[in-house]
């Protein structure tokens, strides 16, 4: 995996940032079954589909999908103040519910089944999730970051949060920035649009102490992090599985 050891050093002059937030969203996780988890943040796969869509890419046009995932790498900055909502709802299985099993067989087999029943299925939401997104391109990209931010302003497609109902609450406000200080870019810029008077109903939390950030890169200029392995990584969309990346989690104090 490519990595940007220091932004200061690299090739990279300019980033792009947008803002993404709503009143719901579902970041989802590997699930199998009855349960649906979700991620506390957008996934990589969220944010690329969020382009892809915003960009006209058809899901099944694998060599376009696949440079969203290869040609950029991705920051996003949380408020971590998101709080987890749970829905039940009842859907089609081909297996009788059943206690002691957790685990049901994946959807596609489920339905090729002759006789079916009903399972309870658990699906987790995000509630109160403001998002900002920094997109930094690696070498040069099959997407220019002002081509990324027409495509934000004048979606192709209709984008959504993970799931088509989770509309986003806001426009996402892209823009194009020097990359001269990560640390500052992410002081100063994320979060904006939602503390601005053009969104004073936005219901932004009280200014968090810190802020969250989960980059696909290390960034030695924020310091200590956490590792993460998630799999959301570069989709083969002909059997739609995900492949194994690490995520870097930081805190930067705003105080």
């Amino acid at each position: 995996m490519k990595l940007v050891p220091s932004l200061t050093e690299s090739d990279v002059k300019e980033c792009l940032i947008f803002h993404i937030a709503g009143p719901m969203c579902s970041w989802g996780e590997s699930s199998v079954g009855n349960y649906r988890p979700t991620s506390s943040h957008p996934t990589k796969s969220a944010v690329a589909g969020i382009l892809a869509a915003s960009l006209g890419i058809d899901r099944n046009d694998s060599e376009r999908q696949s440079s969203l995932y290869s040609d950029y790498q991705y920051i996003v900055v949380s408020t971590g103040q998101e709080t987890e909502l749970i829905d039940f709802s009842t859907v089609e299985s081909s297996e009788e519910p059943n206690e002691e099993r957790s685990i049901l067989p994946p959807r596609s087999r489920e339905l090729n089944r002759d006789e079916r029943n009903t399972i309870l299925v658990d699906r987790r939401y995000i509630c109160n999730g403001y998002y900002s997104v920094i997109v930094i391109p690696e070498s040069t990209p099959r997407y220019g970051l002002r081509e990324l931010k027409d495509a934000l302003e004048h979606p192709h497609y209709v984008p959504y949060l993970g799931r088509k109902s989770c509309p986003l609450a806001y426009p996402m406000c892209p823009s194009v920035e020097k990359l001269d200080d990560l640390k500052t870019i992410i002081l100063s810029k994320s979060h904006i649009p939602f503390k601005s008077g053009m969104f004073s109903d936005a219901g932004y939390p009280r200014e968090p102490g810190a802020l969250n950030v989960f980059s696909t890169c290390k960034l030695d200029s924020l310091g200590g992090y956490t590792q993460h392995i998630r799999r959301d990584n570069n989709p083969d969309r002909r059997s739609w599985q995900f492949y194994d990346r690490y995520e870097y989690e930081y805190q930067v104090v705003t105080e």
